[in-house]
């Protein structure tokens, strides 16, 4: 516990580690403030020992996180949250709502897909309309996984106004959602788009529809010219993964 409060930086991350393993208790307000440090390392760590040993709140570093969650940060964070046994999962709709921290909205929307919390969906809803098209991004991809057969009709609505990667997003969640509604907006996508990238993902999201796509893609195998048929047959491959 000496160690947390050392000058060497080396010895501070000795230190949390040290603890972390051992499950010792450990002061709260020692260890809380260790989170914002300036040393992603010292960040890293002390997140780390903060969810394992905080009797109370574990999440709390979330609510207080000033420094941007870089993708290794979130790598690291998700495997001890998903591997701390006893660990209270709270709803990560409350993060999603209220945290200026854009690193922790999006930490927390990989979150809500993994544990499929249902609740949090209306929260992911809502950021539908976010200015940060990112997130934007983000939260169309969550409401694909989870399969929120709902917001289709509101994907679609939006569509043409959104940016490449959102539109992508779109394509992808119709597909993953394969409520069989929307295979027209599909078929439009893959015959009209002068994107490779819009075409191959509304292909892959019509065969993601299943039989209720079948007889349109039959179809389209007829009449196609030979780059679209190439699509098609290379998006019904079951090992290649868009």
């Amino acid at each position: 516990i000496r160690k947390l409060d050392a000058r060497s930086t080396e010895r501070v991350i000795r230190g949390l580690n040290e603890v972390t393993e051992m499950h010792a208790p450990v002061s709260e307000t020692l260890l809380l403030p260790l989170t914002n440090s300036r040393n992603r390392d010292v960040r890293a760590a002390a997140r780390r020992a903060y969810i394992k040993l905080s009797s109370n709140e574990p999440f709390k570093g979330f609510d207080i996180a000033t420094e941007h969650l870089l993708v290794w940060d979130q790598v690291e964070l998700f495997s001890v949250i998903s591997t701390t046994r006893g660990l209270a999962i709270p709803n990560f709709a409350r993060w999603i709502t209220y945290s200026p921290n854009k690193g922790v909205v999006s930490f927390c929307l990989k979150l809500i897909v993994h544990f499929n919390q249902v609740a949090a969906v209306q929260s992911v809803i809502n950021l539908l309309a976010t200015k940060d098209h990112e997130l934007r991004s983000e939260a169309i991809n969550a409401l694909g996984k989870l399969r929120v057969e709902e917001v289709e009709g509101r994907l679609i609505s939006i569509y043409e106004s959104q940016p490449r990667a959102c539109q992508i997003e779109i394509l992808k969640a119709i597909g993953r959602i394969a409520s069989g509604r929307h295979l027209d907006f599909l078929k439009q996508e893959f015959l009209h788009s002068t994107s490779f990238d819009i075409r191959k993902h509304a292909a892959k999201s019509l065969i993601n529809n299943s039989e209720k796509a079948d007889a349109m893609v039959e179809e389209l195998m007829g009449t196609v010219n030979d780059e679209s048929r190439l699509i098609l047959r290379h998006c019904m491959n079951p090992l290649i993964k868009l």
